[in-house]
């Protein structure tokens, strides 16, 4: 099955389960970020050292915030230019004859 996203554009069941995985990912990450928050500030407020957890958190932040930016970057240099591309090449086809 294809949608209409928008006049010209098409979104494939392939698109669509692709944006739902994405979607499930990130609240997946947000959920661990949330949760190793929460064990850093109960440790502290406990006057634990929270810096095991605290130190996993970081890693963790760090590690997907730079396969994200990675990705935007690929997006920058690849995809986006790609789509205008194809936008401009659409734009300057004659269209058909109209009645």
């Amino acid at each position: 099955m294809v949608a209409t996203a928008a006049k010209g554009s098409r979104v494939t069941d392939r698109d669509t389960t692709r944006l739902i995985a994405w979607a499930v990912e990130l609240r997946s990450v947000h959920s661990r970020i949330r949760e190793a928050l929460l064990i850093t500030r109960r440790a502290l407020d406990d006057g634990r050292p929270g810096m095991p957890v605290s130190q996993d958190l970081l890693l963790y932040c760090h590690g997907f915030c730079v396969a994200l930016d990675g990705h935007h970057q690929g997006e920058d240099r690849i995809l986006f230019p790609a789509l205008e591309a194809a936008a401009s090449a659409s734009r300057t086809r004659p269209e058909g004859p109209r009645a």
